[in-house]
């Protein structure tokens, strides 16, 4: 991920913020490229979802749990993408249930 912040920073929820950005415009950007007819993987996309995932427990509980909602608007992106490249050909390299089964374990560990 190119963020120029990351979960270790002084804000970690502006921190957290900027990467979630990150993430939805990667998949936009997917998404758009996979319309014009471009090879697509949602690969380095997994990843950089694997890795804000493990960062989720080392934030303060109220900051992701103000986090939920986003998370869980970039997995059903993720999801509904991952379905239309399936669609189209194959899913090409990503494993999105594995990640939404990490994204959805970290958060109940927050809330708990």
């Amino acid at each position: 991920m190119n963020s120029s912040a990351s979960l270790h920073d002084d804000s970690p929820e502006v921190a957290a913020q900027n990467q979630l950005r990150d993430i939805a415009a990667a998949l936009q950007s997917a998404e758009a490229a996979m319309i014009a007819g471009q090879f697509v993987t949602l690969t380095s996309i997994a990843a950089d979802i694997e890795q804000f995932c493990a960062a989720v427990p080392k934030l303060p509980p109220p900051v992701a749990r103000r986090l939920l909602p986003t998370i869980e608007a970039i997995m059903t992106k993720l999801d509904s993408l991952a379905a239309q490249l399936q669609a189209r050909g194959g899913n090409r390299g990503s494993d999105n249930g594995a990640v939404r089964q990490r994204a959805a374990d970290a958060y109940r560990r927050r809330r708990d």
